[in-house]
């Protein structure tokens, strides 16, 4: 996992943008978990990184789970 989070910080583009509805949701990206091939990272890309919102089984509802999370 640590490993996976310091390569993302390092290039936070290149996750999977995803689409949801929920307005907290909107630029929120994916990036898979290595070593753990079910598991996503959700996060937000910043200029010198990124802020990381859950890490999830990928067959959950994310939109639904996530909605709501305060950004700061």
């Amino acid at each position: 996992m640590e490993t996976t989070l310091k390569e993302l910080a390092g290039r936070p583009g290149v996750g999977s943008p995803k689409h949801y509805a929920h307005p907290d949701l909107k630029d929120l990206r994916s990036w898979r978990v290595a070593g753990f091939p079910n598991h996503l990272i959700y996060y937000f890309a910043l200029p010198d990184g990124i802020d990381v919102l859950a890490v999830m089984h990928g067959s959950r509802d994310v939109e639904r789970r996530l909605a709501g999370r305060a950004r700061e």
